[in-house]
């Protein structure tokens, strides 16, 4: 299995163990301090390392209630945030 398909199916696994629907860019920040705040009925995800400036984001919503999906040591908070995005596509499907 080359490096594409083992993302695709690592991804894929981590989706399935947060009961998560859809596809999302998957931001791994397990170093980082977090809280979530709520303000007029929105949720925000603050995080960010010591002496370094804070990163802060929409908690996106489903069925009214925030995406913030926790298990075990992890917690998966599904937000808006602005990023940069690699799109890998396969080079015998460009027509």
């Amino acid at each position: 299995m080359d490096c594409v398909e083992s993302y695709i199916a690592a991804k894929n696994e981590i989706m399935k163990q947060f009961d998560c629907q859809g596809d999302f860019y998957i931001k791994a920040a397990t170093g980082y301090s977090w809280r979530i705040k709520d303000a007029d009925g929105s949720s925000f995800l603050a995080y960010w390392k010591d002496g370094e400036k804070i990163n802060e984001c929409v908690v996106v919503r489903s069925g009214g209630k925030p995406m913030i999906i926790k298990k075990k040591k992890y917690t998966m908070v599904v937000c808006i945030e602005c990023v940069k995005v690699a799109i890998i596509l396969k080079n015998s499907n460009n027509v």
